[in-house]
């Protein structure tokens, strides 16, 4: 509810759908949704029908548990682009797999690209396992990878898991230098690089 110099009462639910969707435009993922969503059906639908991108970033963790349990659920099924990460807030990409883990597909059926950012060696394979029957995914973006107890076996485990991910759907991987190395190691212990999905970003 806002006041006017007027003193009369403007109320949120008195916006047109256009004036909405363009407060939407500087507010972050998370704002909207712990703001907005809830407060009427009218509000409802603005959000899960036109709000198809969902990151989740910088937020703390009653915020995020609370998106988590009560809000994801409602929306996912429009979600389209989906980012996660934890650069920001540690350990983020571990309570999202607690809340969805093997409900990724159902939670998220429509989803077309999967961003993970700053995620950890031990992290990453969970959610990649559970990228199962996304019959619209296609691209997954992996931006600062960091090594946690991996040795060369477990990069190569790591990348057979990638790339059969999805039922071996996706069309791209894109996968920057700041994150750690994957080589390939063949027979003849000679550093190999021959997988044509990933596209390196600097």
């Amino acid at each position: 509810m806002i006041r006017s110099t007027s003193s009369s009462i403007i109320r949120l639910e008195n916006f047109s759908d256009e004036i909405l969707l363009l407060i939407y435009r500087y507010l972050s993922s998370i704002d909207i949704l712990y703001s907005f969503y809830g407060l009427n059906t009218r509000l409802n639908r603005t959000i899960s029908e036109t709000y198809c991108h969902l990151f989740l970033g910088e937020v703390s963790y009653q915020r995020l548990k609370y998106i988590c349990s009560s809000i994801i659920p409602q929306i996912g099924y429009n979600i389209g682009s989906l980012t996660i990460s934890d650069q920001l807030t540690e350990n983020l990409s571990k309570i999202f797999l607690e809340h969805f883990g093997q409900q990724i597909s159902l939670t998220f059926p429509r989803l077309k690209c999967l961003t993970l950012i700053e995620l950890t060696t031990d992290v990453l394979p969970s959610i990649i396992h559970n990228l199962t029957n996304l019959t619209d995914l296609t691209q997954l973006n992996i931006y600062s990878l960091k090594r946690a107890k991996i040795n060369v076996d477990g990069i190569q485990i790591l990348l057979d898991k990638m790339f059969s991910a999805n039922n071996s759907g996706l069309n791209s991987i894109c996968y920057d230098r700041e994150s750690i190395p994957l080589t390939i190691i063949d027979q003849n212990n000679h550093s190999i690089f021959k997988y044509k999905k990933i596209r390196n970003f600097s």
